[in-house]
Formats: C-alpha cells, structure tokens, sequence
C-alpha cells in the first residue's frame, strides 16, 4: 500500500512539474566605454571640419545616427518573446518598451552624453538593472522617416559651464512641399516619421520659417491636429523687415509654452541655421561646436553643400560689428538691438540650458 501512494505521489508531482515553467537566466555583458551615436564616416567628417563635404555629397542621406545595440542570452522559454525596457532614471521610471522576439534590439535617436538604465523581460523572468551611457560628442542627430537633415539643438556643451538642455528643439528639412517648386524634391511626412516626431520628441509647436508661397499655403501642422503651427516668412534679405521677422522668430523660443519645438525652412540649413546660431550662440556653445552644427546638413539631402566660409559669412558676420568680447555677448547686443528684450532672452536661457 505504501508503495502504491509513493507510486502515485510521484506521478502527481511530474505531472505538476510539467505545467511549470523554469526560471530562466539572462546573461547581459555590460558596455565598458560610452556607446557612438555617430557612425564612423559622421566622425570623421566631425574632426575634420575644413574638408567636411569630403565626406559627403549633399544629395545622399547621411545623416543618420549609429544605432545602439543590446543584447543578451536567455536560457529559459522565450517562446512569447522578450520585452526591453528603457529608462534614463535607475528606478526605471518612465520606461520606454520595445518589444523583439531576437536577442537583440536596436535603439535609436538617444540623447548624447546620457546614462540610460535598461532590463530585459521574457515571461515572468526579468534581468538585473543594467547601464551604458551614450558618447558626448555633437550633434545628437536624429532619424525622422521621410524628412532629411533633423538634429536636436541640444547636448552642447556651453563654455560657462553646463550644457544645452535636449528634447527641447529640433531643427528639420520642410515637412511638406518641394523646393524651389521642383515636384522631384516633394517631402510627404510619412505615418512612422510622424510617430516619432508626436510621440517619441513629443512636439508641441511647427514653426515654419519658409517664405511666402514656399509653404503651399497651409494653415495647419502637417504634423497632426494637436500641434501648434506658426508660420513666421523668412527671407534673409537683410533689410528692417530682415530683422523684425527674426525678433518675431526668437520671441517663440521664449514662450515655455511652445516646448518641444519643431522649425524649419525648407532644407533646414541657412535660414534654420542661422536661427540655431542665434540661439545657442547665445546661450554660449563655441564656436567650433557652432560650426559642426552648421556643417552637418551636408550630411543630409541638401542638394549642394555648406562650408566654413559660407558659415563665417552667413553666421558670423552678421555679429562681427557688435560689442562684446565673446560670441554670446555679441548675439546678445544684436538681438537686444533689433528689438528682443532681456526678460526674453533671459526666458530662453532659463529654458534651454542645464
């Protein structure tokens, strides 16, 4: 009889083992150096200033970043997949999730010189806490689908100390219509670039500094409903109408309100890159950094290419005559000049930098 019950017991106990999944082990080897967000030709053009479209031909789209890659083994049931979760906070508080049924997973448009905190899940089995951090080094360039030549303006380090605060503005190509009225440069924002541009950058405002006519018209972001558009026509021409639509342009940056911003022309290169200058050379990022930001549009589809001297002309002229011994004084004394007041400029520092 004892034999029988031990018999029985036995069998209940496979057959109850047999329902039950074993825990699985995750073995995760931690990242030893800060991780590229740059590709190796991006790096190189970046060191290499003076013979930048060297490296590109303005009609090739280059300007992707380097995507981070994670990966891991798991030797328990990953039948139903893994799940990644993402965090710049080591509690893993607001995690962003991907989902894979590989290894591995690719992330991108991270933000430069961050430490991020990810786990991996499959089932019930979630692995430790584990880290990397992301190369300093500027521009933090981003991929939005169907639109070319977009960076955020921040992660620049200012030469005061601190660094301009990221995930706050974003310079782009046109989000709609052609250039120059050539059907063949058309820009369709596709469903997966606005995604990004809605739900990962979380942009509030679209403000267009293309000029008359170059907009098609439209008086709505292209971006979505709940996106506050602002056309603002910028032609550069230099005149007093030149630098009343640039106090118009600079007084949107000082409004908290309109963060995340999202502004462009039409490539996103001369007219947005001399708003860009404006702002972070305000705000103090170098002069070099100024210039490896204006360059890098030729990594975009520009259809022709940018240099130091077109910079120096476009950029740095326009401030050469005013009073102060450093970049940021001397945008200061400009803007303050054509009309921006100190409690605005104040505003946007408060607001962009850390």
């Amino acid at each position: 009889m004892k034999k029988i019950i031990s018999i029985i017991a036995t069998m209940m106990t496979v057959i109850m083992l047999a329902g039950t999944a074993f825990a699985g082990e995750f073995s995760i080897e931690d990242f030893d150096a800060p991780v590229p967000v740059h590709t190796e030709n991006q790096k190189a053009a970046l060191g290499d200033l003076e013979n930048f479209k060297t490296y590109c031909d303005g009609f090739t789209e280059l300007g992707w970043p380097e995507p981070v890659v994670l990966t891991w083994e798991y030797d328990g049931d990953a039948s139903d997949g893994f799940k990644v979760f993402v965090s710049t906070d080591e509690d893993m508080s607001g995690a962003k999730e991907y989902t894979t049924t590989d290894n591995s997973v690719e992330l991108i448009n991270l933000m430069i010189g961050t430490k991020y905190y990810y786990t991996v899940s499959a089932g019930d089995d979630t692995s430790d806490v584990h880290s990397f951090e992301t190369e300093a080094d500027g521009p933090r360039n981003m991929k939005v689908d169907s639109i070319t030549n977009v960076r955020d303006i921040g992660g620049w380090p200012l030469e005061q100390g601190g660094r301009v605060r990221q995930g706050m503005v974003f310079r782009t190509g046109r989000l709609n219509g052609c250039s120059s009225g050539k059907e063949e440069t058309r820009v369709i924002l596709s469903d997966e670039g606005r995604e990004v541009l809605v739900n990962e950058l979380g942009i509030k405002t679209e403000l267009d500094i293309r000029d008359e006519g170059e907009n098609e018209d439209i008086t709505e972001s292209v971006i979505g409903n709940g996106v506050n558009y602002i056309f603002i026509p910028f032609d550069l021409t230099g005149s007093i109408e030149y630098s009343e639509v640039v106090v118009s342009i600079i007084k949107v940056f000082a409004e908290e309100e309109n963060y995340p911003i999202a502004f462009h022309c039409s490539v996103g290169t001369d007219r947005t890159g001399f708003i860009t200058f404006l702002i972070n050379g305000l705000l103090g990022v170098s002069e070099q950094d100024l210039q490896k930001d204006y360059l890098f549009s030729d990594m975009g589809v520009i259809r022709g290419h940018r240099d130091l001297k077109r910079f120096k002309q476009h950029d740095m002229d326009r401030i050469a005559d005013e009073p102060g011994d450093t970049i940021s004084a001397k945008i200061k004394n400009y803007l303050l000049r054509i009309g921006v007041t100190k409690e605005e400029l104040d505003e946007i520092v408060r607001i962009m930098t850390e």
